[in-house]
């Protein structure tokens, strides 16, 4: 089954209300090397390039520093960067059948052992928060063994993932992961 994920920035503070879409895709890397960042959309491009959500370069469970990591081992994380105000960057999963789907497998971690801390946000198709995880600058994945069900969503509908800067803004490269089921 295909699904589609849309990138934004919110435009409300700790929120899911839909801002435009980031337009301007960089295929190469982030021209700020702690990123660990390529092939990424955002709205500016050089070293405005933020907020931003992209591809990871560094595997899972082999950036130094890195601990905690979730299976499976390997793969390359989506990395989204929050912007500089109290609003998320957002991917947004766009359901593509009418169904019950699960989040399970959530997980985040900053990048940069600079800086503070990131958080990630889920939430339902109503926009409101499911869970909260909190990744602080040690560079240790959080996760939780907990599963959200969400029952008669329709196509269309979207189920979302933020990521805010839980304080001072700055090095707040954040890699995420989650597993989506439907049921």
């Amino acid at each position: 089954m295909t699904a589609n994920i849309e990138l934004y920035e919110s435009t409300n503070n700790g929120g899911v209300t839909r801002g435009s879409l980031f337009s301007t895709f960089t295929s190469g890397v982030h021209q700020e090397a702690f990123n660990n960042l390529q092939a990424f959309w955002a709205n500016a491009t050089g070293v405005n390039a933020y907020p931003y959500a992209g591809k990871s370069t560094v595997n899972r469970g082999s950036d130094a520093g890195e601990t905690n990591a979730p299976a499976p081992l390997g793969v390359r994380d989506l990395q989204l960067h929050p912007p500089s105000n109290n609003h998320e960057t957002i991917a947004a999963f766009r359901v593509p059948q009418n169904g019950t789907y699960v989040i399970s497998n959530i997980g985040v971690r900053r990048v940069s052992s600079s800086g503070n801390n990131a958080r990630l946000r889920v939430f339902n198709a109503q926009g409101t928060q499911l869970t909260n995880l909190n990744a602080t600058n040690n560079r240790q994945w959080v996760t939780t063994s907990t599963a959200y069900t969400m029952s008669n969503l329709t196509a269309g509908q979207y189920i979302y993932f933020g990521v805010d800067r839980n304080g001072n803004y700055g090095y707040d490269a954040t890699e995420v992961s989650w597993t989506i089921t439907k049921n």
